[in-house]
């Protein structure tokens, strides 16, 4: 069986992170790999020795700022949504909305009227591991014997353009989805699609993640109660200000605590200025990104991740294959991840919730124990490193 797999380009954290694992497993299963990347990332400074890569340069033409006005006034939707727009332009979520609308059309127009076919008929499976362009390009521009594209995130929650993507993902036989959740938001968002919906969680690396733990770099002044949350910094899915404001409610109760974030993105400098105006420079600690943050989240007391959305996300699996006790909120695929008071903490996803949740913790850290106790009787190698899902969609 021989596989290609397209990811846009090689980058630090994100899709590239919940991809090497994969690719990694499949060599050691000796399954015959090409990763076919878009574009020139970080593929040169990272060890890659595990799968083949090459480059995929289809010709296509980009569309002049006149043709992307009158194609998109011309497209069904488009309209009301913009009008609907210009009348909310005070309210962030429908301008990331409608920005998400724009995106993904013009996306569609691109690969599907102005990009060239490309032949990859001679391998078994071909496989697009970023929704958007990639996932487009393959089900659109790709002569295969067997397509499967993936959709991270949450499909409702993270807002994507049902009305591009049910136009443009017809031509993939499965869509790739890492929870039962993600998956059911998706079918419930486009119908049409739902037959080709297929749950196919990430795996990772568990002797890879306990090593690089190990390694000896200067994490927490311990003393207080540590917390760590790893992510990129967006506080669109994050929930960046509410941290912070959960942070200062949790100063302003006299809590002895230090939250600190490892990562970078979009939204570091608004997260700055949320931290200066409440106070809490002293308790919530900017790390920036790190190449491991595996020994930062062995260290921590609790690892927090109380995004607004999630599809099932890796940083929390690594917590838990460290033996960190993990706290999340209550999004869709919370509780196929997390057992409750078992292997870790869900909170409703509010403000109040996160809040009660961390104090009581805090307050109460003898509840750490029977966490931290479960998760070293967790079979990990069987929960976290299973690529059968994958194979048998492969195969399929």
């Amino acid at each position: 069986m021989k596989i290609c797999i397209l990811s846009y380009k090689f980058f630090t954290g994100g899709f590239t992170s919940s991809l090497i694992p994969l690719l990694k497993h499949l060599r050691e299963n000796n399954i015959d790999v090409d990763l076919m990347l878009f574009e020139k990332g970080a593929e040169d400074s990272m060890d890659t020795s595990f799968v083949n890569i090459t480059y995929n340069h289809t010709p296509k033409r980009n569309m002049s700022k006149f043709e992307r006005g009158v194609r998109l006034f011309f497209t069904p939707h488009f309209r009301e949504h913009y009008k609907y727009r210009l009348k909310h332009s005070d309210d962030s979520d429908i301008v990331y909305r409608n920005d998400v609308f724009r995106g993904q059309t013009l996306t569609r127009f691109t690969v599907m009227e102005y990009t060239q076919k490309c032949d990859l008929s001679q391998y078994d499976c071909v496989v697009a591991w970023e929704e958007g362009f990639t996932s487009y390009f393959l089900a659109n521009n790709v002569i295969a014997k067997k397509k499967i594209g993936y959709i991270h995130p949450d499909y409702q929650k993270a807002r994507f353009c049902k009305y591009a993507d049910e136009i443009a993902l017809k031509g993939l036989d499965k869509i790739a989805f890492v929870s039962n959740a993600t998956a059911k938001s998706f079918m419930e968002a486009i119908p049409s699609l739902a037959d080709k919906a297929v749950c196919i969680p990430n795996t990772l690396m568990v002797n890879e993640i306990i090593e690089k733990s190990k390694e000896n770099v200067q994490t927490f002044e311990k003393g207080s109660f540590d917390i760590v949350t790893v992510c990129r910094l967006d506080n669109v899915s994050k929930a960046l200000d509410r941290a912070v404001k959960v942070a200062a409610r949790l100063k302003n109760d006299g809590l002895d605590f230090k939250w600190y974030f490892v990562g970078d993105g979009v939204s570091r400098e608004k997260m700055q200025n949320w931290i200066k105006e409440y106070n809490v420079e002293d308790r919530v600690i900017m790390l920036g990104e790190k190449s491991n943050p595996h020994p930062f989240t062995k260290n921590a007391d609790l690892f927090v991740l109380q995004s607004y959305y999630e599809g099932k996300p890796m940083s929390v699996a690594e917590a838990m294959i460290l033996d960190t006790p993990v706290m999340i909120t209550s999004f869709a695929a919370a509780k196929e991840q997390v057992q409750d008071n078992v292997t870790g903490f869900i909170a409703d996803n509010n403000e109040d919730a996160v809040y009660e949740k961390l104090k009581y913790i805090i307050e109460n850290k003898h509840c750490l124990d029977t966490v931290r106790e479960n998760l070293s009787k967790l079979d990990k190698k069987k929960t976290f490193e299973d690529i059968t899902p994958f194979l048998n969609a492969v195969e399929e």
